[in-house]
């Protein structure tokens, strides 16, 4: 009930860069993101399927916080009820989905947004527009005529070529 961490296997002590007595010393409330405090007191009670795979923030010892599943199962341990916890570091996997959705909205070239996120974005602005009268403009530059820049050149030079005439079209841009 104390949150007490009871027990720990060696791969959690290389992971997470504690001493194995510090983290003996050590409560669930130590190695959770202060954010998440109010809900890890939760963890000790019955099961929820709210906990099993749901996605954390545990902080290392060398201060840096990382992305972690959780997994847990109550048990009697040492003649004491306790919950077995076995966390997942996803913190390179949540990066990668990260990366992954960015790429999927935004042009390789610019980074700008592309047209995938032009309806939704379009659909908010009139939203604003019929709530509280803002009016908006739409601003098209196309990119196609660059297109010998990626022939002649290759991509490497192409990117770099594409991006700035991006970045001259939205500074072009003013607001009135």
């Amino acid at each position: 009930d104390d949150l007490r961490i009871l027990s720990v296997n060696d791969a959690a002590v290389k992971h997470y860069g504690y001493d194995r007595e510090l983290v003996l010393r050590m409560s669930l409330l130590d190695i959770h993101h202060p954010d998440e405090g109010f809900e890890v007191g939760h963890l000790g009670g019955e099961p929820s399927e709210d906990h099993a795979g749901r996605t954390w923030k545990h902080c290392k010892a060398d201060g840096s916080t990382i992305d972690v599943a959780i997994f847990l199962s109550h048990l009697t341990y040492e003649g004491q009820r306790a919950t077995l916890i076995a966390a997942v570091d996803i913190t390179e996997r949540k990066a990668a989905e990260s990366r992954v959705a960015y790429m999927a909205h935004h042009d390789a070239l610019t980074a700008l947004p592309n047209r995938i996120m032009l309806l939704p974005r379009m659909e908010a602005m009139r939203s604003e527009l019929r709530l509280h009268g803002r009016g908006f403009a739409v601003f098209r530059s196309d990119a196609g005529h660059f297109k010998w820049g990626h022939l002649t050149t290759g991509n490497p030079a192409a990117a770099p070529l594409c991006a700035a005439a991006a970045a001259i079209d939205l500074a072009r841009l003013t607001i009135s």
